[in-house]
């Protein structure tokens, strides 16, 4: 740490930063992702997560500092995690991320793509009821705080779920990819 006026400066090597790591693994995660490389893709991006520990930069947040750049950190991160979830439903891997996704969607209940993979975790874990009610609880709180409707890719999943699509199966093994019926990120 420096001294220099108006206060210290914090010299860091760029490669320590976890930002810095963070965002090459994701990039390519998608991309692995992207290729239909689903395995690959969930623990490249899984890796990713992992440098998070909190919110970012939660200490000075919590200390009252509100910068727009931490509210793009933790869209960045979501936004990782909404394309892992995607990898492991192609993988089969709903049973795993049932509750990771449930507490996800509490802290973001306007996120639609994150409710639908939560609402397809749960079907495929064959609680049909859960998958709806977290179709309400998003509709809901788009409805009462911004007044408008789920989009339609939700609403789809929603219809699908109704009339038990066989489309929202899971894969057969870990590895098959599965039908079209995952939100297509925005």
């Amino acid at each position: 740490m420096i001294t220099r006026p108006p206060g210290y400066m914090l010299r860091i090597a760029p490669h320590r930063i976890d930002l810095n790591i963070f965002r090459p693994l994701a990039l390519q995660g998608r991309k692995q992702l992207a290729a239909g490389q689903y395995a690959e893709a969930s623990r490249m991006l899984r890796e990713a997560l992992a440098l998070w520990h909190g919110g970012a930069l939660m200490d000075l947040a919590e200390s009252g500092f509100d910068w727009p750049e931490l509210a793009k950190l933790e869209s960045a991160r979501l936004d990782v995690l909404e394309d892992c979830a995607e990898a492991e439903l192609q993988l089969g891997r709903h049973h795993e991320l049932v509750q990771e996704l449930t507490a996800a969607a509490e802290v973001e209940p306007t996120r639609e793509r994150l409710c639908g993979q939560l609402m397809l975790a749960l079907y495929r874990c064959d609680r049909q009821l859960e998958a709806l009610a977290a179709y309400r609880r998003t509709r809901d709180h788009l409805v009462d705080s911004f007044g408008v409707d789920p989009g339609e890719s939700l609403r789809r999943l929603e219809r699908a779920i109704l009339n038990q699509d066989p489309a929202l199966a899971p894969p057969d093994r870990e590895g098959d990819s599965v039908p079209a019926m995952t939100l297509s990120r925005r």
